[in-house]
């Protein structure tokens, strides 16, 4: 017998160091661990982070669609940008 149980997803702050200044970017997903794991480049936040004040990140929130992904989307800028940067197996 199947579950129906679905899991809610959050949304998490993701920022990445790219050496001349912060990427960042929104992910929904179930845990920010969930983020973590698949990417370990990024560090990951479940809530606005203590050295970006309100204002920053208001607008960061009110930034175009592209900033914002599903961690099960393949397809988001940020998430083929980190792996075509890692070593083939």
């Amino acid at each position: 017998m199947g579950s129906d149980r679905t899991v809610e997803r959050r949304r998490f702050l993701v920022v990445l160091d790219a050496g001349q200044g912060d990427v960042w970017a929104f992910v929904d997903a179930e845990s920010g661990d969930q983020i973590a794991r698949r990417y370990p480049e990024l560090r990951v936040y479940a809530k606005r982070p203590p050295h970006v004040s309100s204002e920053r990140y208001a607008a960061l929130l009110s930034a175009d669609a592209r900033k914002f992904g599903d961690i099960d989307d393949d397809d988001f800028w940020l998430f083929k940008a980190l792996r075509s940067g890692r070593p083939t197996k």
